[in-house]
């Protein structure tokens, strides 16, 4: 290999690494953020799973907290009804409730499964994304 082609190679490596560590630094600092709203919630998760359990009138199969820089956060809770449905109950900070259906395509972790978006939700098969 030539000096020119180590030359270049070794600036594109330089540049390639400050785009990942300036990524790293980003994703860091949503997670920190993301923490800050959860432990400001006046909700835990123990109280968020009865509160969707009781607004549902079924039982919890999965629940997590969701957050990001646009809103307070909140708990998403997949409910199983007895009527063999899924419903969603999203219980916000301040703890008030609100549930909706769980359309056909949507898996049990709250996501759609139809979705290819490369999210990990800490809440999903226990990876942290």
């Amino acid at each position: 290999m030539t000096r020119l082609k180590q030359a270049i190679l070794g600036t594109t490596l330089i540049v390639a690494s400050g785009f990942g560590l300036a990524a790293q630094a980003g994703s860091q600092a949503d997670d920190a953020a993301e923490m800050q709203q959860f432990l400001a919630s006046s909700q835990s998760l123990t109280q968020a799973i009865t509160a969707a359990e009781t607004a549902v009138g079924g039982k919890a199969m999965d629940a997590g907290w969701e957050g990001d820089k646009t809103t307070a956060g909140g708990y998403e809770v997949v409910v199983a009804k007895p009527d063999g449905t899924l419903a969603r109950a999203i219980v916000a900070a301040d703890g008030t409730v609100q549930v909706t259906a769980m359309a056909e395509g949507d898996d049990h972790h709250g996501g759609n499964s139809d979705e290819k978006d490369g999210e990990n939700d800490s809440d999903q098969d226990g990876n942290k994304g």
